[in-house]
């Protein structure tokens, strides 16, 4: 991705209903020599389950690019 510095991100789950969008920030953005930049978000969780987390970028060019991660909280049944 080119010169960016958004991320989207939401969670789904443990239910169908506990959708949320969730505020990041950029850690540090990327420079010229080094393209990466390191963004973050900071979320708690109070019911087991497995959730599904979504980071969404676009960039200046209008590429996009989504990262799906999966996680489990607990003893949840699948």
């Amino acid at each position: 991705v080119y010169q960016n510095v958004m991320v989207l991100w939401e969670l789904y789950g443990p239910r169908v209903e506990d959708y949320r969008q969730l505020l990041g920030r950029v850690i540090s953005p990327p420079t010229p020599d080094a393209k990466v930049a390191v963004v973050e978000t900071r979320f708690t969780l109070d019911q087991p389950g497995h959730y599904r987390l979504r980071a969404a970028t676009t960039d200046l060019t209008g590429r996009s690019t989504v990262v799906w991660k999966e996680f489990k909280l607990g003893d949840a049944h699948p």
